[in-house]
């Protein structure tokens, strides 16, 4: 059944991050991954990414997974930073049960021996909804149960590359923390999976929104299918996916100086459009 559409499929998404060092830095080297792939779900119409500081070079990145990151050096001086992008987007109707085309590629990272084991706390809790192989929908299904059951959902929990054993520990935290514990015992029983970060659509025309995680399971004879355990009604506009939450953060480098604290803020406001505003698709 095709999932049913948004009242609006066209959208500008502002995406806003800035740092604030508390000590002047001497230059950097920043990666930064703003640009929504182009998917089955959704076509790429125009993308804008801008930095308020003096560029000295730039270059266009794709990772293995198909993720445009843009690469920035900066050799002034400076104590704050901003990257601004804006995308203009649109939706496309689909089936979220069967994405036409592709195939499973090799998306089961090597995992910790110890996840794996009948000894492993993580394994002996996941079997509870999973078998150890050819895990089917259902099982699957009965996960996203078991996490929103056995899980509370607190914000202040999270933290980005937090062990999954506190995680497990603690039994609570965020989208991202689900979404990476649902991937590690789906990849632990062979299971092709995809960690995926987006943007939630807000209920009205604009709004603002926190950047959200999900992730994709891939099954025989269905093809890629998204499990949410946090807003699983909701209609997603994908940024990136990979195999592994680490191998898509959305800004990453290094800058030189002497070592000091950092602040660092993320604003994302996505506003609906009109289907004639929509400028001419990019590449």
């Amino acid at each position: 059944m095709q999932k049913p559409s948004h009242p609006h499929t066209h959208w500008l998404i502002s995406h806003k991050l800035k740092y604030l060092f508390e000590e002047e830095r001497i230059g950097a080297t920043i990666s930064s991954l703003l640009r929504p792939i182009s998917a089955e779900t959704q076509r790429l119409h125009n993308h804008d990414l801008r930095c308020d500081q003096q560029i000295d070079a730039i270059r266009p990145e794709t990772d293995p997974w198909g993720n445009q990151r843009q690469c920035w050096e900066i050799r002034s001086r400076f104590r704050h930073l901003t990257l601004t992008a804006r995308t203009t987007l649109e939706l496309l109707p689909h089936d979220e049960t069967n994405a036409p085309g592709t195939s499973p590629p090799a998306l089961c990272p090597e995992m910790a021996p110890s996840l794996r084991e009948n000894s492993s706390l993580i394994w002996a809790w996941s079997s509870r909804y999973l078998p150890d192989t050819d895990v089917a929908p259902g099982a699957i299904e009965a996960l996203m149960k078991g996490i929103k059951r056995d899980f509370a959902y607190d914000p202040a929990a999270t933290a980005i590359g937090k062990p999954l054993e506190d995680i497990f520990l603690q039994c609570r935290g965020a989208c991202q923390d689900f979404a990476r514990l649902a991937c590690a015992v789906l990849q632990a029983r062979g299971t092709p999976t995809r960690y995926v970060i987006g943007y939630p659509l807000p209920q009205t025309r604009a709004g603002h929104v926190e950047l959200h995680a999900w992730f994709d399971a891939w099954l025989p004879d269905i093809g890629w299918r998204s499990y949410d355990s946090v807003l699983p009604e909701a209609q997603r506009i994908i940024l990136a996916r990979a195999p592994r939450q680490e191998d898509i953060p959305v800004i990453s480098g290094s800058c030189e100086g002497v070592a000091c604290r950092q602040i660092l803020t993320s604003e994302i406001a996505l506003r609906a459009l009109p289907s004639g505003d929509m400028p001419e698709d990019i590449g």
